[in-house]
């Protein structure tokens, strides 16, 4: 359910739009990449798009993706209501703040707190005010080192991951010199996270805890095998 519209979606304001386009549903479901019976699906509520269905709806119909939700009350929006509002996938918000998927995965299920850091760059991609964001993080609620560990670890993982692919674009004495800083930075954040976790008590933080060790130490493989 990360990157869909799920329960969010109005089957209804997507009928309306369609039906003030003038289009044919054979006519929608070219402009979508979809079959006819896939647009009744939407229209009748059976079917909800993925983020990048409603990116293609609001090319091909207008409006913005706001035009085809129904959300709570402004004060009840999650950082999940603010980015689908914004028409932007998990994946764009992570490449654009340089942080793995994983980690707007779980800022946005609660599992932990984005970094203050990024909230201003959050709230500019979201259109919405810091304050607004603040409340709906929760920041007044202090993260626990558990949380503020697994937040690092994403970022960690992130920036390597913008480094990796930075790396196939360069030649080949650049290349070495990145790989090997790459190297250095997540030998030295294995050693940490792996000490790290071992004192966290079970529970989804450790979890995710261990899931950032382990992307790490594949990204880690992945720049030694690239180096050779």
């Amino acid at each position: 359910m990360a990157d869909s519209t799920s329960e969010v979606f109005s089957a209804s304001k997507f009928a309306e739009r369609v039906e003030a386009s003038g289009l044919t549903g054979r006519e929608i479901a070219t402009r979508l990449g979809v079959t006819p019976a896939q647009v009744s699906a939407l229209r009748n509520g059976r079917r909800n798009p993925s983020m990048d269905g409603l990116k293609r709806i609001v090319e091909a119909l207008g409006g913005s993706a706001v035009d085809y939700l129904v959300l709570p009350d402004k004060e009840r929006w999650t950082l999940r209501h603010f980015r689908v509002a914004a028409g932007l996938t998990q994946l764009e918000v992570s490449q654009d703040l340089g942080v793995a998927p994983a980690a707007v995965s779980g800022w946005e299920v609660r599992r932990y707190k984005p970094p203050r850091a990024l909230l201003p760059r959050l709230a500019e991609l979201y259109g919405a005010g810091e304050a607004d964001l603040d409340a709906a993080v929760g920041y007044e609620k202090l993260a626990s080192p558990a949380e503020g560990l697994v937040a690092l670890a994403q970022s960690v993982i992130g920036v390597v991951e913008v480094a990796l692919a930075a790396a196939a674009a360069v030649d080949d004495r650049e290349r070495q010199t990145l790989l090997s800083a790459v190297n250095q930075h997540l030998e030295r954040s294995l050693d940490s996270l792996s000490s790290a976790v071992r004192g966290l008590p079970e529970g989804q933080l450790r979890l995710a805890a261990v899931d950032a060790v382990r992307q790490m130490a594949e990204l880690y493989a992945a720049a030694n095998k690239a180096c050779r």
